[in-house]
C-alpha cells in the first residue's frame, strides 16, 4: 500500500496533467441533455455510463448540528448556517481502454472553524482499492488534490464557455476572486494555466484582508503567476467590489457563506462565474435569482440542482444547458444568440469520479518519481 502526503501529491501533480485529467473525468458524466431527451416537462437525468458514483453518505460533526440545520432547512430558512459534514464519496470506472478499474472513496470533511485553527476548512483524504483483490492500493491527502481537481473543472468549463462567447482571444482579462484559501488560490492558478496570457488582472476579495494579501504575496512572487497584476481587497470595501464585478471578465467564488456574497446586479452582463463554495439547499452563494435572470448554466453533476444557488432554476428550461460532460461531448452548444447577453455560470458541487481519476494520475507519478511510502498492513 502507498502512502502519499500533502507535500508529496503536490510534487506528482501539475496543473496542465490535472487539466488533462478532469477533462476524461467530468467527459465520463453526461444527461439526457445532451441526447435530446429531455422534454419541456422533464427534468434533466444522467445517463447510464463507465462511472459509478454512488449517492453520498453525509454525518453531522454532532446530533444538534443536525437538528438545527434540518429544522432551519425545513422552515425555508435559507440564512441558515452551513452545517459541519464530514461526507463519504465512492466512485468507480469501468471504461478504461486498458482495460483497469478505478475504484476509490473520498472521505472529506467540512468544519467552518478550521479558519481560526489554521487549518483548510475542507479537509480531505482519499483510500484508492485495488479492484481485483479488494486490496487498499494507495491513501493519499486529499485536500490538495480536492482544490487542484475542483479547480480544473471550472478552468475547463471557463474556457469552453468563452469559446462558445468568441471571447477567448480578448487579453487583459479581468479574474475577480471571492475567498482567499486553497481554492481560490487554485482557481487562479489553473485559470492563468487554461487561459495562458490572457488574464493580466486579479482582484481578491475576503473577509480577513490579511488572508487575501498573503495569497496576493504568494501569486506575485511565483514565477508561473508573476505575470498577473494582484489587488488584495477588504470584502467590506463594496464600492471597490461593485466596480470590479462590474469589469469582472470571469468570477470565483469560493467561500463558505451561506447567503449571496454581494449585490449581483452589478455583474457585468457578459462575463463567466465559477460557484463553487455551496453545496447543500439552503446554501446560496450565487443569488439565485440572479442565476434564473441572467445565466446560462452548466453543472458538473446533476446532483448540482439540489444546490441553493440553483433554486429558483427550472433545469427544464433553455437556461440550464447540462453537463459540462454534455458540453465537452460537442453533442450541446451554449447558443451564440443566447449568450450574447446573458453571463455563462458554472456550477460545481464536486464529484467523486474527479478525486479518483486525478488521485490515480498522482499516484502513477509517483510511482515514476519513486515518491511516497510503501507499507504492509
Amino acid at each position: 500500500m502507498l502512502i502519499l502526503t500533502e507535500a508529496q501529491v503536490r510534487k506528482c501533480l501539475t496543473l496542465e496533467s490535472c487539466i488533462a485529467t478532469n477533462r476524461l473525468a467530468l467527459g465520463a458524466l453526461r444527461s439526457t441533455k445532451s441526447q435530446g431527451r429531455t422534454t419541456k416537462n422533464e427534468r434533466p437525468a444522467a445517463l447510464p455510463s463507465p462511472a459509478v458514483v454512488p449517492t453520498r453518505i453525509g454525518l453531522p460533526r454532532c446530533l444538534e448540528d443536525n437538528q438545527s440545520s434540518s429544522s432551519a432547512s425545513s422552515a425555508g430558512n435559507s440564512s441558515a448556517t452551513p452545517r459541519d459534514m464530514t461526507l463519504f464519496k465512492p466512485a468507480s470506472y469501468y471504461g478504461r481502454t486498458d482495460g483497469e478499474t478505478l475504484m476509490g472513496m473520498k472521505v472529506i470533511s467540512v468544519r467552518a472553524d478550521n479558519m481560526s485553527r489554521g487549518k483548510p476548512t475542507a479537509n480531505a483524504t482519499i483510500t484508492m482499492l485495488d479492484a481485483e483483490t479488494g486490496d487498499v492500493s494507495a491513501i493519499l491527502g486529499g485536500t490538495f488534490l480536492t482544490a487542484a481537481r475542483t479547480a480544473a473543472g471550472s478552468a475547463i468549463a471557463t474556457r469552453l464557455c468563452l469559446e462558445e462567447k468568441q471571447m477567448i482571444q480578448t487579453k487583459s482579462k479581468h479574474l475577480v476572486v471571492f475567498g482567499a484559501g486553497i481554492q481560490a488560490e487554485m482557481h487562479i492558478r489553473m485559470l492563468n494555466c487554461i487561459l495562458p496570457g490572457l488574464i493580466s488582472k486579479v482582484t481578491i476579495f475576503n473577509r480577513t484582508m490579511k488572508r487575501a494579501q498573503d495569497l496576493q504575496e504568494t501569486l506575485m512572487n511565483d514565477s508561473e503567476t508573476s505575470n498577473l497584476t494582484v489587488h488584495a481587497v477588504d470584502l467590506a470595501q463594496r464600492n471597490i467590489l461593485h466596480e470590479s464585478v462590474a469589469s469582472a471578465d470571469i468570477i470565483v467564488t469560493a467561500t463558505n457563506t451561506a447567503t449571496p456574497i454581494f449585490d449581483w446586479s452589478f455583474v457585468n452582463p457578459g462575463c463567466h462565474i465559477n460557484g463553487v463554495g455551496s453545496y447543500l439547499s439552503f446554501s446560496e452563494e450565487v443569488d439565485s435569482a440572479f442565476v434564473r435572470d441572467r445565466c446560462i448554466t452548466v453543472s458538473d453533476t446533476i446532483e448540482a440542482l439540489e444546490v441553493g444557488d440553483l433554486k429558483q432554476l427550472d433545469a427544464r428550461s433553455e437556461n440550464y444547458v447540462g453537463l459540462l460532460g454534455d458540453l465537452l461531448s460537442g453533442a450541446i452548444k451554449l447558443g451564440e444568440e443566447r449568450v450574447e447577453s446573458k453571463c455563462t455560470f458554472f456550477k460545481s458541487v464536486g464529484t467523486s469520479i474527479q478525486d479518483i481519476f486525478t488521485a490515480d494520475a498522482v499516484i502513477k507519478n509517483a510511482q515514476k518519481m519513486g515518491i511516497g511510502t510503501n507499507v504492509e498492513l
